[in-house]
């Protein structure tokens, strides 16, 4: 078993840090773990190749980065079975992946196939028996923090991923916590929403927004760290028509390899040139989208 995790409150953010189960302002209990203030704190500690080991639990030291050839997988999964107990059936069984860089693969599959259980292993927040590397790095224990720096993940719900309350605030933490100055940080968020065709929600509560608004922030805030792969679960879920067609072209601008978990198979077939079908934990089907189409009869 490698790359599992420490007690958390289940929050990631932006910037790919988890809160602390028992240390977080919210105690692992609601969807916000950090005050604007903590922005001063976070953006007052050193930064640089070792900016993770200022973070309270995580690693002192993720070695140096490993060399990334274009010529091999961006995400690379091997005999990948996870479990959520010992005793309990795998979840995952057996799983080989290749994803190559600048792909944008759908993940499919009924609820319960393990979709969502795959995105989470691929960022080390389960623990898994088998092999994962990407863009050159091994997942385990050790170097969870760089696979985080390099992947972007968006949580569904959103919720679980969006810390301050206001929504400028909550955009530009994944940036400043990874170094960048205060102001380059807020013009970077308020590009990143204006992008999104969200930037008349920059100073609202997140807890006025719709799930779909909440949506399109998240994404927002994970865009603001410029990741080199994007881990998306059901991206589209909550937004409207005009909103999944907004979606769906801006993520075919992007240059990030993709993996989207999706039962949304219109954006799967305007977004991805492949799809991978999920059954009781297995791969069922590596291919042309069209098939799962055939095979679910919609």
């Amino acid at each position: 078993m490698v790359a599992g995790k420490e007690p958390t409150c289940g929050m990631v953010s932006a910037g790919g840090m988890e809160c602390r189960a028992g240390s977080c302002r919210h105690g692992g209990k609601g969807p916000l773990c950090a005050g604007p203030e903590d922005l001063d704190r976070w953006q007052a500690w050193p930064t640089g190749p070792d900016w993770h080991s200022c973070w309270p639990g995580s690693p002192r030291h993720c070695g140096p980065t490993a060399c990334y050839s274009m010529s091999e997988p961006a995400i690379h999964i091997q005999d990948l079975t996870v479990r959520y107990g010992r005793a309990l059936p795998a979840v995952l069984s057996g799983l080989n992946i290749s994803i190559w860089p600048g792909e944008r693969v759908a993940l499919v599959g009924l609820n319960g196939s393990g979709k969502t259980t795959l995105l989470l292993s691929l960022v080390g927040l389960l623990g898994f028996d088998g092999r994962i590397r990407i863009l050159g790095v091994e997942l385990a224990r050790s170097t969870t923090w760089q696979v985080r720096a390099k992947v972007g993940l968006l949580f569904n719900p959103p919720e679980d991923q969006l810390l301050l309350p206001r929504v400028i605030d909550d955009v530009a933490f994944g940036p400043m916590a990874r170094g960048t100055p205060r102001q380059q940080a807020y013009q970077t968020a308020r590009s990143c929403l204006e992008q999104l065709e969200i930037g008349h929600l920059a100073d609202l509560s997140i807890h006025t927004l719709s799930h779909g608004q909440r949506q399109l922030v998240a994404l927002a805030g994970i865009l603001a760290c410029q990741p080199q792969v994007l881990l998306l679960d059901e991206p589209s879920a909550g937004l409207d028509p005009v909103g999944r067609r907004r979606l769906q072209a801006i993520l075919k601008g992007l240059d990030a390899t993709m993996l989207i978990a999706t039962h949304d198979l219109d954006l799967a077939e305007g977004l991805c040139t492949r799809a991978i079908l999920l059954e009781a934990g297995k791969v069922a089907h590596d291919g042309q989208i069209s098939y799962v189409r055939q095979l679910w009869q919609i």
